[in-house]
C-alpha cells in the first residue's frame, strides 16, 4: 500500500511499472523521461533520457536488472 500513497506525491509522470517487490516504481512524463523511484522514500533513484519523443511505456524486466522503455519517436529501448 506504500507505492499508491508515494504514486500520489510524485506528481511529474504517472506511475506505468512497479518492481515485484514493491521497493520502487517507474514513472513516465511528456519530457521523454522515465524516473525511478524508491516507493518508501519518494526519493527519485534516477533518469531514463534519451528519446526524442514522448515515452509511451516503461516496464522492468522478468529479473529487474533492467527496464524498457518504448516512445513516440519510434524506438524501444533497454537500460
Amino acid at each position: 500500500m506504500h507505492a499508491s500513497r508515494v504514486v500520489r506525491a510524485v506528481p511529474s509522470g504517472r506511475a506505468e511499472a512497479f518492481s515485484r517487490d514493491g521497493s520502487c516504481f517507474a514513472t513516465i512524463g511528456e519530457d521523454h523521461t522515465a524516473t525511478v523511484w524508491d516507493a518508501v522514500s519518494s526519493e527519485a533513484l534516477f533518469d531514463l533520457q534519451g528519446h526524442t519523443n514522448t515515452i509511451m511505456k516503461v516496464i522492468f524486466s522478468p529479473d529487474e536488472t533492467r527496464l524498457a522503455t518504448t516512445s513516440f519517436d519510434g524506438t524501444a529501448r533497454i537500460w
